[in-house]
């Protein structure tokens, strides 16, 4: 093993067996996750999977245009997007807008991520149509309807990214 050691003193390097022998793989790039292909596969450096952006406002809900901005940081893709309520809306459904720079991300209007009546989630993240994240956008939430007996309330929305 202490041979193995040897076998690179660059800073950031991952001693790991390669079948028989010992071998090392050189530091990935900056944000990059260490990944595995399982048992008989060597390790290496890939960009960072989905990341969740959760915005949370509590209590009951109202109609209206969101403030709250999200900026994001890097290169991205929106996966997708969904809503879940604490109370569920009775009378009608609840439906929530995601915009990037004060835009809807969901052109189709039919897909924004809708919570049924009586029910607590929208199901699975929506696909939007507008996907593509800069350094330096950002995203807010608009509350667009919010069942017409009972309004639901404690809404999360969560925006699920990659980054590029």
């Amino acid at each position: 093993l202490a041979a193995a050691a040897a076998a690179s003193a660059a800073q950031g390097a991952v001693l790991y067996r390669a079948g028989s022998a010992w071998a090392t793989l050189a530091a990935g790039s900056s944000g990059q996750v260490l990944t595995t292909g399982g048992a008989s596969a060597n390790p290496s450096w890939a960009n960072h999977g989905q990341v969740i952006l959760p915005y949370w406002s509590g209590g009951v809900q109202a109609t209206g245009v969101g403030t709250s901005r999200l900026y994001i940081e890097e290169t991205s893709t929106i996966v997708g997007a969904r809503a879940s309520l604490g109370t569920a809306p009775t009378g009608s459904s609840f439906i929530v807008d995601v915009n990037k720079n004060g835009t809807t991300i969901f052109t189709t209007q039919g897909n924004r991520p809708t919570v049924a009546a009586s029910g607590n989630t929208s199901g699975t993240p929506t696909a939007p149509d507008v996907t593509t994240l800069a350094a330096g956008d950002y995203l807010t939430v608009d509350v667009d309807q919010i069942g017409s007996t009972v309004a639901g309330s404690d809404l999360t929305v969560t925006v699920i990214i990659r980054k590029a």
